[in-house]
């Protein structure tokens, strides 16, 4: 998204835009001023946009009659530039460039009960990376030193809670917005990959509970009332699972997380036999 702020909106408006054909930054100004007042001195400062020439400008004011004008193109100093705008007229700016997209593909995993790692796809145009961090329901702030690479380790981490990764592009002084989330939660699972053969424990269902309330935790959520508050020694029933995967969803849609495409969404007590996939996916949606 691109914004265009004014300081004085009822003498002179702004307007901008992206062009999807090359990604130049058009820049509208509206000069509202009677010609009795002369003209207007306007400066544009961009940010995060990375011009590549000089602007184009086209003009129509009071004094032309109806017409378009090409003027001569408006050189940037650095990310700024300065316009005469005349009373009563519209300018259209030009600027050809490129911006930084928010990284991609962002995905962060705990390697251990106090370390993450996390790795995103590389932008066009970045020279340096920046990771930032949330926990506990906590505003993001950055982590660490800006990084060339498109991963990063944190580490000295709490066991047992959720950590929510977002990384920000950077070019000299341009930068992206912020990647879209993505969490990793300080526990490591007893048998950590389930293959058809192994039998669902109590135990898994204990630590799933203390992994999704960290992630309720990183939403800002209260924990659930479990059935079976302590399931040691205890068959895992369907209602487990059940209880679980209502009380992650809740907490990935608070944190705009994808929601999880479970196997066998409806799980019957009696009825279906849990299976190792509907273990596997809430332990993927933690992770």
């Amino acid at each position: 998204t691109v914004s265009a702020i004014a300081p004085d909106p009822d003498n002179l408006s702004t307007f901008a835009a992206l062009r999807s054909s090359d990604g130049a930054l058009t820049v509208m100004v509206i000069a509202k001023s009677l010609p009795a007042t002369g003209t207007t001195s306007v400066t544009l400062n961009l940010a995060n946009f990375i011009p590549s020439a000089a602007a184009q400008r086209w003009q129509i004011d009071s004094t032309l009659s109806g017409a378009i004008a090409l003027q001569a193109p408006v050189p940037l100093a650095g990310s700024s530039l300065t316009i005469i705008a005349p009373a009563q007229s519209i300018t259209l700016l030009v600027i050809p460039g490129s911006y930084l997209n928010a990284p991609t593909g962002v995905v962060a995993a705990a390697t251990s009960t106090s370390a993450t790692h996390v790795t995103w796809s590389s932008v066009p145009g970045a020279l340096t990376y920046q990771v930032y961090r949330s926990s506990l329901n906590s505003a993001f702030a950055p982590i660490g030193a800006a990084t060339a690479g498109t991963a990063y380790d944190d580490a000295g981490l709490s066991a047992d809670t959720t950590y929510l990764y977002k990384v920000r592009a950077i070019a000299a002084s341009i930068s992206s917005s912020l990647s879209a989330p993505d969490p990793a939660t300080t526990i490591i699972f007893t048998d950590d990959t389930l293959s058809a053969g192994i039998s669902v424990k109590s135990l898994h269902i204990t630590q799933l509970r203390t992994a999704v309330n960290a992630m309720r935790a990183a939403a800002g959520l209260t924990a659930p009332t479990f059935t079976d508050a302590n399931p040691a020694g205890l068959r895992v029933k369907a209602l487990h699972v059940v209880q679980l995967r209502m009380a992650l969803d809740q907490a990935r849609a608070t944190l705009d997380l994808a929601p999880i495409v479970y196997t066998d969404p409806a799980l019957t007590p009696g009825v279906r036999l849990l299976k190792a996939a509907h273990i596997q996916a809430l332990r993927n949606g933690v992770k």
